[in-house]
Formats: structure tokens, sequence, C-alpha cells
């Protein structure tokens, strides 16, 4: 609309159009990790050459969240093929080995500045706590095929295996392109755990984070709570829980923060208040429950 005038403006029709090369989508999320739809992510290195045994392997994109959570990033374009999890599995191996020191090293380079600083900058923290030991894949194509989503929902809920599936598609309409993207197969998902980490009951992971949420608020709209504090109440009783999957269900069930797009959530729960990373329960969402 002009001049920011929302009476003038109008609604114009766009049109998908295919993605004829995966760097297209390559440098869209490399300068726009959030459109992933998994919070906030430093991008930390692109096509790097990894060594692994007589292979070379290319992962696309490498990044890290707040918690030092480590993403093996890989794009397709067109309908995801069936050794994209084959393919991401093994740079995720390649990867979950690595050191600390191998990584920042690799970070600093790709960022041309020190690693550690660009990352307390960029999370508004004051150290690095390390990486964590296990890499977490994001698959990341225009179409998402149902084989591919069978298998990783099937190593997300029988192996614990953090795995994304995104969806990215691309429109046109005038002289603008823009893009969409959504996480798959998190609509209906559950967790099943006690504390022996042996399955034992369905239990939906939405409802899981919504009851947490209102023990650390006491059920008060006013409190302010952020992931990791609704997480440290969830590992009490759920400790296979993950924080992305926690991460996921805020976003998708708080309609005013940018990331809610990425999901379909089916509630309005939370609110963005505006400060990074820091959210309230929504008080007719208390009231209902009540």
């Amino acid at each position: 609309c002009k001049n920011n005038n929302l009476k003038k403006a109008e609604i114009v029709s766009a049109g998908q159009v295919n993605i004829k090369e995966e760097k297209i989508i390559e440098e869209w999320v490399e300068n726009h990790s959030f459109c992933l739809g998994l919070g906030e992510l430093l991008i930390i290195s692109r096509q790097q050459s990894a060594k692994k045994e007589n292979t070379t392997l290319f992962p696309d994109l490498l990044a890290v969240d707040e918690q030092g959570q480590l993403y093996v990033i890989e794009l397709k374009k067109g309908k995801s093929p069936r050794d994209i999890i084959a393919q991401s599995l093994e740079y995720a191996s390649w990867a979950s080995k690595l050191e600390d020191d191998f990584l920042i090293n690799l970070s600093s380079n790709y960022l041309d500045e020190d690693f550690e600083k660009v990352f307390m900058s960029k999370f508004e923290v004051d150290t690095f706590p390390g990486f964590k030991s296990k890499a977490v894949l994001v698959l990341v194509a225009e179409d998402i095929s149902p084989r591919v989503l069978e298998v990783s929902e099937y190593l997300r809920k029988e192996h614990q295996f953090e795995i994304y599936p995104v969806e990215m598609r691309l429109y046109y309409s005038g002289d603008s392109y823009f893009i969409e993207s959504k996480v798959i197969g998190f609509d209906d998902e559950v967790i099943v755990s006690n504390d022996s980490g042996r399955w034992s009951e369905d239990i939906d992971a939405t409802e899981v984070a919504y009851q947490a949420v209102l023990e650390f608020t006491k059920s008060n709209p006013k409190v302010v709570f952020t992931v990791p504090d609704i997480i440290k109440i969830i590992h009490k009783k759920y400790p296979h829980y993950k924080i992305n999957t926690l991460r996921c269900k805020i976003y998708a069930n708080c309609p005013n923060h940018d990331s809610h797009k990425h999901y379909s959530g089916k509630h309005d729960y939370f609110v963005f208040t505006g400060d990074k990373g820091k959210f309230q329960i929504k008080s007719k969402s208390v009231k209902k429950s009540a």
C-alpha cells in the first residue's frame, strides 16, 4: 500500500513459480534464517566441504541456535527426493562428531568475525554455551513428499531424532517475489515418555507446553516467560521433550509472532511481548481453560 495507508491498499494475486535453482532457496535462507520457522538461527557455514572416509560432503548450510544446538540444513528445489533423508543423515553424522574448536574456526572464517562475539551479540547473551553433541536436521523443499514426511516423523517420534521438514514456495506478483514457508508434520504431534525414557502413553505436545506455561505463570497473563523457563518445567516430567518442539508449539499458538505464519496452530494461547524471546499467556485462554 502507498504511504502505509491501509485504506488505499489493494489485494493482488500472486502466482506460484517454480524455483529454477537450489541456490535461490539457499541464498534466501542464508540471509533470512527466521523464515524456516525454527526461531532465531545464526548461519555459520555454506557449502563447506567435508571429508568422510573417501567421500567429500557438501552440506548446504550449517547454523546454530541460542542453546548451541547445531543445525544441518539441506535444500532441494521441486519435490524432495527420497534420498534426501539418507544424504542428510550422513551430514548429521559428520557434523555431530565435530569438535567445538573446529566449528568455532569454521564459523569465524565464514562470518569474517570472531564467532563468539557475533553469537553473543545476536542472541544477547554473555557467554557461548558450547555446541550440542547431536545435530538437528532441517529438510527444505518446495514440496515435501509423503514418503519423506513419513520417514521424518518415524525418526522424530520413535528415535527422538530432531528433524524438521520445511516446505518453501516462491510466488511472483507484479515486479516482486515472495517466499512462503511452513514446517510440515507438526499439527498433531504427540510426545510419549516417562521418567525412564521408555514410551508409555500418548500426550499432546501442545497441551504439555500450555500446562507448563500455566504452571510457570500461575495463570497470570501479566507474567512474562521464555522458552528456557518453560523447558525446565517440562523436563522434570518429560526429559525427552525437545526445546525445538516447545519453540514450535509456542510460535504456532502465538498469532502475533512473526514465525506464527510458518505453522498451522489451532489455538490462540500466547502473546509475543515485542521483546526478543519473551511471551505472556493470553488472558482469554486462561479463562477458557479454568
